[in-house]
Order: C-alpha cells, then structure tokens, then sequence
C-alpha cells in the first residue's frame, strides 16, 4: 500500500455513521468513512476524487484498482472493494460558530453534516415505539427488494434513495400516522401508506425535519424522481404492496393455509430474498 493511501487513511474518522451508525444497516448498506478536512473548502469532494483517482493509478493493492471510483454529490464512491461492497468516502470540515459542514454546491452553502443531526431521532424512535424503528429498517429491505427503476449516470438503482426511508418514517410520527399502530405489521402499513401519498413531495411540513435541516436534503432526493416512467411503476408498486399487506392484515388462523398465504404474498413482495436462508459467503480463488 502507497504512503499516500496509508496517510490518507489515518486521516479519515473511522466513526460509526451513516446506516451502520444510525442503526439502519442492511446486507445491501454501503459503508461510510468520514475524512476531516483542516480549513477544507468548497472543492473538497473534487479534490478528494483526485487524490482517490490518482491512489488508484499508483497503488499496487489490487482491491482498489478493481474498485470504480464515483463522485457524487457530498461523497466519493469506490464501487466493489470488497466483497461486492461499497465505501463512501465523506469529506467534511469543521467551521467557526457551524461545526461539522459540507459544501452544498447546488444551493452554494455550507450546511451542517445531516447524519448526526438524524442519529439521535432514531435513537429516540427506537426507545419510544421499537416497532416503527425495526419497520423502518423493513421498509429499506422491501425498497431493496426492487426493480432498479431510479436512473443514474452511473447505472440504475432501486426506486428510493436509503435515506428517504427513516426521513419519511419520522414525518409520518410527526404527522400522527403511527400513533395507531399496536403491532410491527401497522407500524409497516402505516409506514408504506405514507410513502404511498408522499414519496415524491418536498414540501412536507414537518418538525423533526426542519428541526435537523433536512429540507433541502429532501429536495434534492426529490429531483432524482422526476422520471415519468420510475414514477408510474413505483405508484403501481406501492398501489399492489398496499393492497397486499391490507389483505395480509386481515388474515385470522394459525393453520398452515393462512401462513403459507401470508409466506407466498410476502415473497412477492420482497422478490423471495426475505425469507430465504443466505448462503455463506465464499471468497473466490485468488491467483497468487
């Protein structure tokens, strides 16, 4: 491994962020690795993806030359590491008077780091309705069950951005939705109602959210849904699930017809993934 990538990496915040952090993680979560940036300016995603470019270029490590290196909006990606996983690199700086910012270049501000602000509401639905938190993450494991409908410059990706999913959960707390719930399969009906009537819009008016500053994060992922076909097939989607899971709830017994129903339906829903056993990884035969 170069010099470089070494200092590189005891630079970075190794901290538990992101999915993982926030307690969100799924077998399909990437993984977030933070780098403080000293006195960091408005380029620093773009000065990261060199350096990461250039790493990949000199290293010898094969892992990382394997590796597809992305730049997105607050992040750089480096697809397939390790594993079929993906990092996150996250550069941020820290501010007078602002603390821990990154640089939104489509509005031209510096705006506060919105994991952190959005860790301790999770924290807080996972103490006060533990259902609605373990739902939550349901709700990413169903969104990842999907076809990948959302278009990107890179390839296609399944319908809702992962961090849309707690967003929502926590507006529809806000709004009063949950408040009904008695058991897990409400708190995911409720859930997937509100993002049924609500996925594509902004403008949600919302305490939690606009109390962490994640309006204009909402925007954004708002933008990526803008493509007509991704938004009639994930209405048409959402439109079945619902009608499913509102059968399902209905269903009374403890007889092997009404489980395997309720096990055949929610196989159709979650493409089959969700209730079968995953095999054990196993690495494949490296060349020496």
């Amino acid at each position: 491994m170069s010099v470089l990538f070494a200092i590189f990496f005891l630079c970075a915040e190794f901290i538990a962020s992101g999915s993982v952090g926030m307690g969100m993680d799924t077998s399909s979560s990437d993984h977030d690795i933070f780098v403080q940036i000293k006195d960091g300016d408005a380029d620093m995603v773009q000065l990261l993806h060199d350096v990461i470019l250039d790493l990949q270029q000199k290293d010898t490590h094969y892992r990382l030359k394997r590796s597809k290196i992305v730049r997105k909006d607050f992040a750089i990606e480096i697809q397939g590491y390790y594993r079929a996983r993906d990092f996150d690199i996250v550069p941020y700086t820290i501010r007078p008077d602002e603390g821990e910012c990154q640089w939104d270049a489509e509005r031209g501000v510096w705006q506060p780091i919105l994991h952190k602000k959005l860790t301790p509401k999770l924290q807080e639905l996972s103490e006060d309705q533990p259902d609605a938190f373990l739902m939550t993450r349901l709700l990413k494991i169903w969104n990842e069950s999907l076809p990948t409908l959302r278009k990107s410059d890179t390839n296609d990706k399944v319908p809702l951005i992962s961090l849309h999913i707690p967003l929502m959960v926590l507006a529809a707390r806000d709004h009063g939705v949950l408040d009904v719930c008695q058991n897990p399969q409400g708190f995911f009906l409720k859930s997937l109602k509100f993002l049924q009537e609500n996925w594509w819009r902004s403008d949600l008016a919302c305490q939690t959210l606009e109390g962490i500053e994640a309006d204009a994060h909402l925007q954004r992922m708002c933008k990526k849904y803008r493509d007509a076909a991704m938004h009639e097939e994930l209405s048409q989607l959402l439109d079945d699930h619902v009608k499913i899971l509102e059968f399902l709830c209905q269903q009374q017994g403890n007889d092997k017809r009404t489980a395997d129903l309720i096990v055949s339906q929610l196989r159709f829903m979650f493409g089959g993934e969700l209730l079968t056993p995953r095999p054990a990884y196993k690495a494949p035969l490296v060349a020496n």
